[in-house]
């Protein structure tokens, strides 16, 4: 989720050590760009007595403490034969901030990320103890008639039910005929197999819907991913068309390593090298090419130039003196 507010702000911290419960959001987007979004939370008081008890308030208003979050109570509606408590919060949000919270949206279509969008992620990332909801509803109504979208749609507003596993890693709408279909795709910043010594953004662009944006198989919320870390990285990239790119490459930012210090040595000197990132490419002494495990035995000055499959480069200049 981009932040705390805006679509599914609903529940988070609120939902943590709850045994059930459910929600319920309605998302409308006007056409200026801005939106409102309405959220109902629904529990039982079993439920919020639960919660309260996780959080060390057992003595504490489970009204009060929605009330604190923007939440108003309601009432009470009767879901699976069970009486559940009724909370709703309404937020308005600017063009800007609506328009952040999809991947992309414009007048051919609008994207979302799934795992950004589901509130379950995050609450099991900060919680660890959450089971299932009993039911969770999003919809999403646009100023423009949905043509195709891989969820629920009816006009212009697309449904989705969180409680199950949804197939994809994104959620889209098209609003033109054939914007699904398109095969297109570009990707920059990056090529196959190849190595770098610096940071890497890699951007996918398409006049279709991008489905699916991975690294290292974990979902991107947006078309592209900056590399800042040493390591490989597999990136996975696929269009509602059926279309797929793979890029694998490489960051490398550090120069390879040897036993080799840079002074006088007073005996022979068994030189060793390796390079964990990229892989050596080449290593000279005086500039004649040689391989880790080399003896020298020689008086003199000596220059050991390394270099890695990315461009690390490291010179160690050292001497034998006997």
């Amino acid at each position: 989720m981009k932040k705390k507010t805006g679509f599914v702000a609903i529940v988070c911290m609120m939902l943590l050590a709850t045994q059930g419960c459910g929600f319920e959001e309605q998302v409308e987007i006007f056409p200026d760009g801005s939106s409102q979004v309405t959220a109902h939370t629904y529990s039982t008081e079993e439920e919020e007595n639960a919660l309260l008890k996780e959080l060390g308030s057992a003595n504490a208003s489970f009204p009060a403490m929605m009330a604190m979050s923007g939440f108003v109570y309601e009432g009470e509606k009767e879901i699976n034969n069970k009486m559940h408590h009724k909370y709703t919060h309404t937020e308005k949000l600017g063009a800007d901030e609506t328009s952040s919270q999809f991947v992309v949206k414009n007048g051919d279509k609008a994207v979302l990320d799934y795992a950004a969008l589901n509130p379950l992620a995050e609450a099991q990332g900060a919680a660890g103890n959450l089971e299932t909801l009993d039911f969770g509803k999003v919809s999403i109504k646009f100023p423009n008639t949905v043509v195709n979208a891989n969820v629920e749609a009816e006009a212009d507003t697309i449904k989705m039910d969180l409680s199950s596993k949804f197939s994809g890693d994104r959620i889209y709408a098209t609003f033109k005929e054939g914007v699904a279909e398109k095969k297109d795709l570009t990707v920059t910043g990056a090529s196959n197999n190849k190595y770098y010594k610096k940071n890497v953004i890699i951007k996918a662009k398409s006049s279709g819907v991008i489905t699916q944006f991975r690294v290292n198989n974990k979902p991107q919320e947006k078309d592209s991913y900056t590399a800042t870390t040493d390591g490989v990285y597999n990136v996975n990239i696929k269009l509602a068309s059926g279309v797929t790119k793979t890029v694998k490459f490489t960051v490398d930012k550090t120069k390879p390593t040897t036993n080799v210090k840079a002074k006088t040595y007073k005996k022979s000197v068994k030189i060793t090298f390796k390079d964990k990132g990229s892989g050596m490419k080449t290593a000279t002494l005086n500039k004649k090419k040689i391989k880790s495990g080399k003896t020298v035995t020689k008086a003199g000055s000596y220059t050991l130039v390394l270099k890695d499959k990315a461009g690390n480069a490291k010179t160690i200049k050292f001497k034998i003196r006997k």
